[in-house]
This record gives structure tokens, sequence and C-alpha cells, in this order.
């Protein structure tokens, strides 16, 4: 008897805490150590990432922890861009977050320094968004002008971490009503054995 008590007490916990945790601020780490930039936004030697934060999910904004980097001279520090995209490969353009950390003009090492989007800089761009049916995100590190270097990288990270702030997606009120009644179907079953063994 116990025990059918303890495993609505559990079942009911798991929907209450299915719904608060929906509801909560997340956020996600990318390493960006050994990142490169080579050109503008869409240069293919740029290096980038996806990441999966699921359709629906609220991007807030992005910070960067601990990040130090080298730009190559004809390059400028301040030209070197940080991006969190609404995956545009697949989507659109019309979503995203740029960042340029640093404000200084010419070559040599940023950081280590700490930061976020939105604040500081020589460059801010963006707004917070929804991302989209395919629930990833597009990170890149770019540069606001090609300067077209010999070698064409134009700088690289040496260390630090792009930590993306999200709020992840509501469950919609179909998902949440069939939990609750498969659950429910739980609680009438409980009550039907509970009655055979008190016969």
């Amino acid at each position: 008897m116990a025990i059918k008590h303890t495993f609505a007490r559990l079942a009911v916990a798991a929907v209450l805490s299915t719904a608060g945790a929906a509801a909560q601020a997340d956020y996600v780490d990318v390493d960006l150590s050994g990142w490169q930039s080579f050109g503008a936004l869409f240069n293919p030697n740029n290096s980038s990432t996806f990441v999966s934060l699921g359709a629906g999910a609220a991007v807030t904004g992005f910070e960067y922890l601990g990040l130090t980097f080298t730009a190559q001279s004809p390059s400028w520090r301040s030209e070197f861009t940080l991006t969190v995209n609404y995956d545009p490969p697949n989507e659109n353009l019309a979503a995203f977050m740029d960042h340029s950390p640093s404000t200084l003009n010419s070559a040599g090492v940023f950081g280590p320094a700490n930061g976020a989007w939105g604040s500081g800089g020589s460059f801010n761009d963006g707004a917070p968004f929804t991302v989209g049916p395919n629930g990833q995100v597009w990170v890149v590190v770019w540069e606001t002008y090609d300067d077209g270097g010999p070698t064409g990288l134009d700088a690289t990270v040496s260390a630090g971490t792009l930590r993306i702030h999200y709020t992840p997606a509501i469950p919609e009120p179909g998902s949440m009503a069939l939990l609750a009644l498969g659950l429910g179907a739980v609680g009438v079953a409980v009550r039907r054995r509970r009655r055979t063994a008190d016969l």
C-alpha cells in the first residue's frame, strides 16, 4: 500500500518538476580554444559549430570567459567578432547576436578577458531571439573587415569559453495534457489493484 502511494507522489512530483524546469534559464558552453577567423561572416575557413538548444528556446545573450586571442597584422583586434546566429544555412539571417570584444585598432594579443554581448567592445548588433524549427544555433568567429593578408588568417583564439544563455521552450499544452492523461491512467490502475487486493 505504501509503495503505491509513494509511486503516485513521485509521478505528481515529476509533472511539477517538468513544468517548472521548462521555464528556468539555462546555458551551454562552447570551448573556443584553437578557433580561427579568416575573413567575413561566411568565409568557409572561419571556425564554427552548431549547438542544439531545442526548437522554440529563447536565446537571451552570451558571454565570454577567459577569452584570449591574437590578431595577425594587418588585421586589428577590434575586427574579431563572436556570433550566435539563428542557423542561417537552414533558416534565415533575421535573428543573431554579434559582438567584437576589443576596441584596439591594432594587431596583437587580446585578453585574457571576460565580457558579454551587448556591453563594451567595438561592435554590438542583434537582439534576443527564438530558436527555429531545427533547434540549432550557429556559433562562429569572423572579421568585420576582410584584410586579405598573405595567409588569410586574421586571428587565433588560444583560450576562452563562449557561454550561451537561453530559456528552454515551454512544452506545448498538448504534450502536458498527454502526460497528465498517462499519469491519470496509472492512478486508475493503482486504485483497481488496491480494490482487488482488499477483496
